[in-house]
This record gives structure tokens, C-alpha cells and sequence, in this order.
């Protein structure tokens, strides 16, 4: 039957009208005291830098069903204590202008939501999809988060050869800066 691909993305509820919302950092946030390790590099930065470098925050949950030429999956967005915050589309600033979108562009917003939530607690995902497709390697689950990736922009507007080139960026991203891949199983 060939390799596995994406044949469509639905999110439930559909609709997450004034979601995602930006967070705003405040004066309190330069309090020194409030400092944590980023989530990528695992550095001690500030409420206030994670604020600027996460600026997205979602409280909605919801369902994604992802139709694949093989199985259909069914996975809740995971949202930790009501929230999950996350930093818009990976995209390099250099081809914002050649794409006509950035990082913050509302066409990827809820594309780059899904995303980086897989991304995040990858573990668990694949988990999850592992019991809809138990072969599911985890080389085959990264490439399907970026597929999910494609079509949820194409879904919001952007023509496919453009989905096709921003989900390039996102999976050189994965593959050459998010080395925990290499840790699962």
C-alpha cells in the first residue's frame, strides 16, 4: 500500500475563536526571582524572555483526528494545569518575506499549535498513535507531525506548494535542532 501520508486534519471543536491569545510579559515578570530552564535548551531564563520567546497560549481543548492513506487518529491536545504555551511556526526569518508569512502569522498559528504540542510530549503522542498503528516508528511519527503540520496550514488558507515549503523548514528543524528524536524508542 505504500508509505503512510495524510489524507486530511480535523480539529474539534473547530472553531477556538480569540485562541490563541499572546501573552503580554509585565514589569513583574523582570523579577529575577522568576527564573526557570527554557524548554529547548534547558537554560536558566526569565518569565520574561519566556514570555517573548513563547508569546502563544491556548487554555481550548480540543480533538485532532488525522486521516492518514492507512489509519485514522484520534488525539486530544494536551494542555498542562489548563494551558499550553508554545512560540508559533519554526520558520528562519529570511524567508518570511519569500513566503509572505512569519512565525506569527495567523495561518500557522493553530498548525504550529498541534505541532508543537506533538513535539513537546512526543513520548506521549507516540504512545498514543502507536495504538491506532502499532508499527509506527519514531522516525515515521516525526514525519507525520509535519504532514499534520502541511495540511492544518493548507486548512487555513495557505495554497499547498507554500504548506509544502514552510513543513521543509519545520521538518529541517526537527531533524538537524530537536535531537530528542534520537532518544525514543
Amino acid at each position: 500500500m505504500g508509505k503512510e501520508k495524510v489524507v486530511s486534519v480535523y480539529i474539534r471543536p473547530e472553531s477556538v475563536d480569540g485562541d490563541p491569545y499572546v501573552r503580554i510579559p509585565e514589569t513583574i515578570d523582570k523579577d529575577p526571582a522568576t527564573k526557570r530552564p527554557d524548554r529547548e535548551t534547558g537554560k536558566i531564563i526569565t518569565l520574561w524572555e519566556e514570555k517573548l520567546k513563547y508569546p502563544y497560549k491556548t487554555k481550548v481543548s480540543y480533538e485532532v483526528n488525522v486521516t492518514t492513506n492507512k489509519y485514522l487518529y484520534k488525539m486530544n491536545v494536551l494542555l498542562i494545569d489548563g494551558e499550553y504555551i508554545y512560540n508559533g511556526s519554526n520558520i528562519p526569518s529570511i524567508f518570511w518575506s519569500l513566503l509572505g508569512i512569519s512565525k506569527d502569522s495567523p495561518e500557522g498559528l493553530i498548525a504550529s499549535l498541534v505541532h508543537d504540542n506533538f513535539l513537546q510530549y512526543k513520548e506521549h503522542f507516540l504512545e498514543i498513535a502507536r495504538t491506532f498503528n502499532p508499527h509506527l516508528t519514531v522516525s515515521e511519527f516525526r514525519a507525520l507531525t509535519t504532514e499534520i503540520y502541511e495540511q492544518l496550514v493548507i486548512n487555513y488558507g495557505v495554497k499547498k506548494n507554500k504548506a509544502k515549503v514552510m513543513g521543509f523548514f519545520i521538518n529541517v528543524w526537527q531533524v538537524l535542532f530537536n535531537l530528542d528524536w534520537r532518544k525514543l524508542v
